[in-house]
């Protein structure tokens, strides 16, 4: 064989090295066609995913460039929980761990092993949540599987004091399995509150809030068949400081900067459930005219209430102030009982919000439903 002919079979040879990586990809390309899967109907789609073992749905997730929101995504979900209940906890870990799974991947396996209530050894989650390079759905899911398989509230509570969003994430999860923890770290975020991130303060004010609305919903709402059915915190004893609360609400309002902490204290309030912080809303003129809207909603049975107890002028002008932003049908019989016994300027007032709602009147879409 001629040296120029062992020259050109080189060259042969290197070519067709180099092009096998790119005919593999194109190969794998062409297996793992989301627009082709995304076609198929969904039993098809169950059909062909039933039947594969773990690492075959995983190598399946990989391939595929889902988004979060696919469906398809979710079947491949919820067969990966029916599998991973046969797979041992090294294989598990190894998973997590494989820098060749993908984001997605990672995640669906600890969302698996939190459905099927395996716990992830909790040195792998210090290890990962602790880790600057784990993205924040993988630090976000294996906090909550820590809490779902037998939280570690210390955990909870070294993480929750911080400004970023896992810090969030992990107030949040405290305020559910320790409340009082919580707020300890809420508190002392709120004695400085003009100096932390808005961020950290939106986190705090909601689960002030909740802590507020506890002590509101007292035994006496329960009576005359309506139960609470929102959000309450799990605190044992009652929480002091609505004055304090809505005063540091309202220097947020006039004073912060960003819309972001400005909504966060807008909501706060009104997520309190309470005759002071519907009144100050109400009267405010630092809301925008659609949140107010949602606040009243929102507060249907609190406005309801002030004219059922203990129906005070000063209440009751604040009700009607209320029914002029958004006039509720609920509120109709309420005012109308209140006719007979109040003076003829009020009873005007009263007739004139009346002929409102009989016009404009809406059922309350949020807050009636709270109260059943």
């Amino acid at each position: 064989m001629t040296k120029n002919k062992i020259i050109i079979l080189l060259a042969i040879v290197t070519s067709l090295l180099v092009s096998i990586p790119s005919l593999l990809n194109i190969a794998q390309g062409a297996e793992y066609d989301l627009s082709k899967l995304e076609t198929k109907g969904t039993e098809e789609l169950v059909n062909d995913i039933q039947g594969k073992n773990f690492d075959e749905l995983i190598e399946d997730i990989n391939g595929y460039d889902f988004t979060p929101e696919s469906e398809a995504l979710f079947h491949y979900a919820a067969e990966v929980v029916w599998e991973i209940k046969d797979v041992e906890e090294t294989e598990i870990v190894t998973a997590i761990n494989d820098d060749a799974n993908s984001e997605i991947a990672k995640v669906t396996i600890i969302q698996a092993c939190t459905e099927s209530e395996i716990e992830i050894p909790y040195e792998e989650v210090i290890s990962l949540v602790y880790n600057d390079e784990t993205p924040f759905e993988i630090k976000r899911n294996l906090l909550i599987n820590n809490v779902e398989t037998g939280a570690d509230v210390d955990l909870l509570k070294n993480i929750a004091i911080g400004d970023n969003e896992l810090a969030v994430q992990a107030l949040q999860l405290l305020n559910n399995e320790s409340p009082e923890d919580a707020l300890i770290i809420v508190e002392e975020s709120l004695d400085s509150y003009e100096n932390i991130s808005d961020m950290e303060l939106i986190a705090a004010l909601d689960v002030k809030a909740l802590a507020l609305r506890s002590k509101y919903q007292s035994s006496e709402r329960m009576d005359g068949g309506r139960q609470y059915h929102g959000r309450l915190s799990k605190l044992t004893s009652e929480v002091d400081g609505i004055g304090e609360f809505i005063a540091i609400c309202d220097d947020v309002l006039n004073n912060r900067n960003t819309k972001e902490a400005k909504y966060g204290a807008m909501f706060a309030l009104s997520d309190v459930l309470n005759e002071e912080t519907i009144t100050y809303i109400v009267e405010s003129d630092l809301f925008e005219h659609d949140i107010k809207i949602f606040c009243i909603d929102q507060n249907t049975v609190i406005l309801k209430e002030m004219l059922e107890k203990t129906p005070t002028p000063e209440k009751i002008s604040v009700v009607l102030k209320a029914m002029e932003i958004m006039p509720l049908n609920d509120l109709r019989d309420p005012l109308e009982h209140l006719l007979p016994i109040v003076d003829s300027e009020m009873a005007a007032a009263i007739l004139i919000t009346l002929d409102n709602i009989e016009s404009n009147g809406e059922n309350s879409v949020i807050g009636i439903k709270m109260f059943e």
